[in-house]
Order: C-alpha cells, then sequence, then structure tokens
C-alpha cells in the first residue's frame, strides 16, 4: 500500500512538473541594428582611400519553438546573427543581436567581432565588442523597437589591445564605422 502511494504522489509531481516552455522567436525589428541580407555587400573606405569590401554570407534569426519539460529547463536565447568575410576568407565580420528573455534567463545585447588577417596574414586576432543592456527593457514590447538606442556606439572597454576598438551602428543602416586603432584607420561604409 505504502508503495503504491509513493508511485502515485511520484507519477503526480511528475505530471504537475511537466509541461511546454514557450520560446520566442527572434523580434524582427530588432534587426534594423544589423539590416542585412546573404549576398549584400558591405564596402568601407578608410581616410587614405583604401577600400575593404565585405560579403554577407549568412543571416539568420532564430524562430519561436516549444520546449517540452518534465524539469526546470532553459530556452536558447532569441538572436539574430550576420556574418560577412573578405574575398580571402581569412577574415570575417559578424554581428549578433540577443533579446533577452525570461525564459533563457538572457540579458539583450549587442555584439560585434572581426576576426582578422585584413592586413597582416600573420596575425589572426580576433576584436569582439559587446554592448549588455541587460534586463532593463522587454525586447519583446513594441514600446522599446529602439531597445539599444538609434546610434550604438561598442568601445573597448576592456583596456585591451583590441585592433578595432570602436564600432557605431546606425538603426537601419546597420555598421556606419569602426576604428582600427593597430593601423590608426578609421574605417567609413560607403555602400550596403
Amino acid at each position: 500500500m505504502k508503495t503504491k502511494l509513493f508511485i502515485l504522489a511520484l507519477l503526480g509531481a511528475m505530471a504537475v512538473g511537466c509541461g511546454e516552455t514557450h520560446c520566442p522567436a527572434f523580434p524582427d525589428y530588432l534587426a534594423d541594428y544589423y539590416p542585412y541580407q546573404k549576398g549584400d555587400t558591405l564596402l568601407f573606405v578608410n581616410q587614405n582611400h583604401d577600400t575593404i569590401s565585405f560579403t554577407v554570407i549568412e543571416a539568420s534569426s532564430s524562430k519561436e519553438y516549444f520546449q517540452k519539460y518534465c524539469a526546470k529547463c532553459m530556452c536558447n536565447p532569441p538572436t539574430f546573427l550576420f556574418r560577412a568575410s573578405l574575398t580571402n576568407q581569412c577574415t570575417h565580420m559578424q554581428g549578433v543581436i540577443y533579446a533577452g528573455h525570461k525564459a533563457s534567463m538572457s540579458t539583450s545585447r549587442i555584439e560585434f567581432d572581426l576576426g582578422n588577417c585584413y592586413f597582416d596574414a600573420t596575425t589572426f586576432t580576433s576584436s569582439s565588442l559587446i554592448l549588455d543592456i541587460g534586463r532593463e527593457k522587454d525586447p519583446f514590447d513594441s514600446k522599446n523597437n529602439a531597445l539599444f538606442g538609434e546610434t550604438v556606439v561598442l568601445k573597448n572597454l576592456e583596456n585591451t589591445d583590441k585592433q578595432i576598438s570602436r564600432v557605431v551602428i546606425v538603426k537601419g543602416k546597420g555598421i556606419v564605422e569602426f576604428y582600427d586603432q593597430k593601423y590608426n584607420f578609421l574605417w567609413e561604409c560607403i555602400r550596403k
């Protein structure tokens, strides 16, 4: 009798603890910070009139899904990712936006990464810059359509020797400039 009661109690507890977690899609309006599609060309020029051209090879966002669980589980944070490369494939430019969500226990943030050997083939350094705004604003609330502001400035705040020390992103335009402190170049986007 005790065994049957124990099994019934266990099954009841499992039934109450089982369910489904809604994992939302990435809010489309946030992709305006990186408004790129596969095949787009990002052309940058510096003060010496040198140019570099990146081709977008990927631009995608996470879709909505439901996750079944019988214990506490987390969703992956809703994300948007774009990846672009130079023709030599050695250098990549990447941007990621995370829409913080309570089911993923994540914060909203925007990232830029330039893994490069774009001038110096012996230097395969990566410059990652991140702006984390925390959980202050709900990215799924339409009133927060400029979640990171109209203009985002990502800076190297870690006092490290990252080659790329500043990136400026404008909502609806994307990356408008980035500063290469190694060569003292300000690269400005002249075509998307």
